[in-house]
């Protein structure tokens, strides 16, 4: 969670990374269920 809130655009963090995808998502919990979402984004 170190890029939590940065100001960075996503091609800079995967520079920094050396990646060339970055998985950016949420995770939310409803009632006893769980939701993860995961959207890729192509740096």
């Amino acid at each position: 969670m170190q890029y939590k809130d940065s100001k960075k655009n996503l091609k800079d963090i995967a520079k920094e990374l050396g990646v060339n995808n970055i998985l950016e998502g949420s995770v939310r919990k409803v009632g006893n269920r769980v939701r993860i979402k995961w959207p890729v984004d192509r740096c």
